[in-house]
């Protein structure tokens, strides 16, 4: 059958379909539609609906899948945190173990314990649980924090995990108590800052804390740092090269710090800008200290009366009150004229002191200060004892006979070697104030109340036991004068010094007495045109021409020829230079020698010089004791100065 033939065939069929369907229509109308309908939607709507239901079921697995990765994603995380906070906590366990301490820092990022193959647990503590109650750091560097702990969860002090941050740097040495009262429970931390305040006013320190897990950060006041001033300065160097250093720090209202200063690291010492290494810092009131006082008490004849025995009640009960250590020794001298000067024995026993106290009486009218002074100070420097020492002096008038002894002769010795000195007078005296304080020590006055004397007195021995004492090696061989500075900064205070050391050249005391006699005759043999002042003191066996007697009397013969001029001359204040021992029996000392001279001409005065001359002397002991031999000029042009202080110097020459 060819395609036309079928084409004809089909369209036949249709035709008579159509007519088939067309009767049907009309005798069923009703039932064919109803029919129809649900045939026509059924044959149209199946592939879609299938299509749909396909979709659905592809949604639901993918949200299934998604659920599923997002469940395990998180079973991932969980597992990676575990093992992290495992891993950190076993390393800071082992390197505990490894450095011997109980503190850690391991971070807990979970309330729970943790088993570890050491068997030890790291304990967890919530914010809530554990908060600040206290930061005290009045003992700054040293910083005391407590915190409250609420939780029931046993802490021991060897498991407690924590780190502390001043300024982020970790402070290392932390000490940590566990305090428990009842069911209350505090954390006590324990450290030393390291925070230094470089500035004048308070200063925030930040800090952190990091106590198991949970973080505490906050911040405190560093009190604002003092600057100290050195004050009562003296030293002692019978033991050279060993030098010993005494001092006192002055604070705010000129009061002596009680502070803790005796940390060798805030200290810098340096001879003539050297770096010195410190062998000690302590404090005077050790048991090692050492301390020599002289009291020195005016008895002439105006302290007759009830003014004597007030003052020998008030010496009486502070001797008597004194806390002496093993190493103190303390003295009496009583002084009026040039001749009623008693100096008593150095002692540590303080009843012997006080009897001597109990039996004075005056003794004259007139009133040697500077002399006695002079040989209290002479005689606390050689009496046989290192460590700080200082006279005390009370007088109720001013020095009316001290012969040749000037007010600076009295500072020059002190200075020279190492003696301060305290005074006290009834009156301002201008002199006596200028010999305390030259020589590192204090001058005051008291009223009609005598028994003031007794809070002086006190007052005096209390800053001296209180001193801070530094010893240290010296580098310098020679025994010469050297500059001295000390630097102190520590993290609440700042201070520096400068001064002069001068060696104690001579341990003999009688060289020195006999250069004193010396240098003050020859001044009485050229104003009193009498050579045989000096006899005493030189060698007149000596004729050469640095014989120091002859060089005298030949001075003495040109000035009795010269009938126009004349010249009158101080008692010469005198350094020690250098001094080599020779011999036992001979020493050559070097001294500077300063003197004033008032020039006359035809009975008019004309000029006053200051001069500063430098000479080498040749002591020796013969007969039975110490003589000047012989001098020799060193050819060093004399010195000019504008005035009796000798410390400015000036055109004026001789002419």
């Amino acid at each position: 059958m060819d395609k036309k033939e079928q084409e004809n065939i089909k369209s036949v069929e249709s035709s008579n379909s159509t007519e088939n369907m067309d009767l049907d229509k009309k005798e069923n109308r009703n039932e064919s539609e109803e029919a129809l309908k649900p045939i026509e939607i059924s044959d149209k709507t199946e592939p879609e609906q299938a299509q749909k239901n396909k979709k659905n079921k592809t949604t639901i697995i993918i949200v299934a899948l998604s659920i599923v990765i997002l469940l395990l994603i998180i079973a991932l995380v969980g597992s990676f945190i575990s093992l992290n906070h495992k891993f950190n906590s076993i390393a800071s366990e082992n390197k505990t173990e490894e450095n011997g301490e109980s503190q850690t820092q391991t971070v807990a990022t979970s309330s729970e314990t943790t088993e570890f193959s050491s068997e030890k647990e790291v304990l967890s503590l919530l914010t809530d649980e554990v908060s600040l109650a206290l930061v005290d750091s009045e003992s700054f560097p040293e910083i005391e924090v407590v915190f409250d702990l609420n939780t029931d969860k046993e802490i021991v002090e060897e498991d407690l995990n924590f780190t502390v941050k001043e300024n982020q740097k970790i402070i290392e040495d932390v000490k940590v108590g566990i305090l428990r009262s009842g069911s209350d429970t505090q954390l006590i931390f324990n450290y030393t800052s390291e925070y230094i305040n470089n500035t004048f006013n308070a200063q925030n320190v930040s800090i952190d804390f990091n106590i198991a897990s949970v973080d505490i950060p906050f911040t405190y006041l560093v009190p604002a740092r003092q600057e100290l001033s050195p004050r009562y300065v003296c030293y002692n160097t019978d033991n050279y090269p060993e030098v010993t250093m005494y001092f006192s720090f002055m604070g705010i209202n000129e009061e002596i710090t009680n502070a803790i200063l005796e940390n060798p690291e805030y200290y810098k010492l340096y001879e003539n800008g050297e770096l010195i290494t410190l062998n000690d810092i302590s404090k005077l009131s050790g048991e090692n200290g050492s301390l020599s006082i002289d009291i020195v008490m005016d008895t002439s004849s105006s302290m007759e009366g009830g003014r004597l025995n007030t003052i020998k009640d008030v010496a009486s009960r502070f001797v008597q009150n004194m806390r002496m250590s093993q190493n103190d020794r303390l003295a009496l001298m009583s002084f009026s004229d040039p001749y009623s000067i008693n100096q008593y024995s150095f002692t540590n026993n303080t009843m012997s002191v006080k009897n001597q106290i109990e039996n004075l009486y005056t003794t004259g009218g007139s009133t040697s200060l500077y002399k006695a002074m002079q040989e209290a100070v002479m005689k606390t420097a050689y009496n046989g004892q290192s460590g700080s020492k200082y006279i005390i002096v009370f007088t109720d008038g001013e020095d009316n006979d001290s012969g040749y002894v000037t007010a600076g002769t009295v500072i020059n010795d002190a200075l020279q070697y190492g003696v301060q000195i305290y005074a006290v007078g009834m009156t301002e005296d201008f002199q006596l104030r200028n010999i305390a304080e030259s020589t590192g020590g204090e001058y005051f006055t008291v009223s009609d109340n005598l028994y003031q004397l007794y809070d002086l007195y006190e007052s005096i021995y209390q800053k001296k036991k209180n001193q801070y004492v530094i010893t240290y090696t010296s580098n310098i061989q020679e025994k010469q004068k050297r500059v001295v500075d000390m630097e102190y900064n520590s993290p609440l205070f700042t201070s520096v010094y400068q001064g002069e050391i001068i060696p104690k050249l001579i341990y003999d005391m009688d060289v020195i007495d006999c250069m004193r006699e010396y240098q003050i005759n020859w001044s009485r043999s050229l104003n009193e045109l009498d050579a045989t002042c000096l006899y005493n003191y030189t060698n007149p066996e000596n004729r050469n021409e640095n014989s120091c007697y002859k060089i005298a009397a030949d001075q003495v013969k040109r000035k009795l020829k010269e009938r126009n001029t004349y010249s009158d001359f101080s008692t010469p204040i005198f350094n020690l230079v250098a001094a080599t021992k020779v011999s036992d029996t001979h020493y050559c000392l070097t001294v500077n020698k300063h003197f004033v001279q008032n020039y006359y001409e035809n009975g008019r005065y004309k000029k006053t010089f200051y001069v500063g001359r430098t000479y080498d002397y040749n002591v020796i002991y013969k007969n039975n004791k110490w003589v000047v031999d012989s001098v020799t000029d060193l050819d060093v042009p004399a010195v000019f100065y504008m005035d009796d202080t000798f410390a400015t110097l000036s055109d004026n020459q001789y002419n």
